[in-house]
C-alpha cells in the first residue's frame, strides 16, 4: 500500500469519526432540549388547584390531603394508570377529567372511580376542555393536594402517588 494510499484512508477514517461523533452530540443535544421542553410543561409544585382553573376549582381544594389524578379519558396512558390504580385496589384519590360528560362519566364507570372522586371540568366550565387548556401538558399527571389545596410532587406518567409520598406530603406536622 502506498503512502498516498494511506494517508487517505486516514483522513477518509477521520473525517468519518467526526461525523459520527458529531451526530452523537446533536442527538445528546436535541434529548437535553426534549427533556428541558418537557420539565417547562409539567406544573411546579405548589401551585394551588384553585389557581388552573381561575378559581373554580377551589371548592375540590379543601377536600384533605391525597392524590390527584389529571386525566384525559382519550388517552391510553390515562387508562393504564386507571387500571394500575384499580388493581392497586382503589385507593382514595381525586380524578380531575378533561373532554366532555359522556366520555369522562365513561371512563369514572369503566375503572370504578366514584362520583364524591371525579371531578368532571366541564361540569366548571360549561365546555369540553382539555387538560392543556388549565395548563397540565401531560396525560396523565399525578400529584398529592395537601390540605390547604396546594398540589405537591407533580409528575407526569403512569406511576400512582405512593403511601411514601403522601406520607411526606401529608402527616407532617404544622400541615
Amino acid at each position: 500500500m502506498s503512502l498516498s494510499h494511506m494517508n487517505r484512508l486516514f483522513w477518509v477514517g477521520s473525517l468519518g469519526l467526526l461525523a459520527l461523533l458529531s451526530l452523537q452530540l446533536a442527538s445528546r443535544w436535541a434529548v437535553t432540549r426534549r427533556l428541558e421542553t418537557r420539565e417547562l410543561q409539567i406544573l411546579e409544585s405548589g401551585v394551588h388547584l384553585s389557581d388552573l382553573l381561575t378559581g373554580d376549582l377551589a371548592p375540590v381544594a379543601g377536600r384533605g390531603c391525597g392524590p390527584v389524578y389529571f386525566v384525559d379519558p382519550l388517552c391510553p396512558s390515562c387508562q393504564f394508570l386507571a387500571k394500575r390504580w384499580e388493581a392497586d385496589g382503589r385507593p382514595a384519590g381525586l380524578w380531575i377529567i378533561s373532554r366532555n360528560r359522556e366520555p369522562a362519566e365513561a371512563f369514572a364507570l369503566e375503572y370504578g372511580i366514584p362520583q364524591a372522586d371525579a371531578v368532571f371540568l366541564d361540569d366548571w366550565t360549561g365546555q369540553s376542555p382539555r387538560l392543556r387548556e388549565i395548563g397540565i401538558h401531560a396525560a396523565p399527571t399525578t400529584a398529592v393536594l395537601d390540605e390547604a389545596g396546594f398540589l405537591h410532587h407533580i409528575r407526569g406518567g403512569t406511576v400512582l402517588v405512593t403511601d411514601s409520598v403522601l406520607r411526606l406530603f401529608c402527616h407532617q406536622e404544622g400541615r
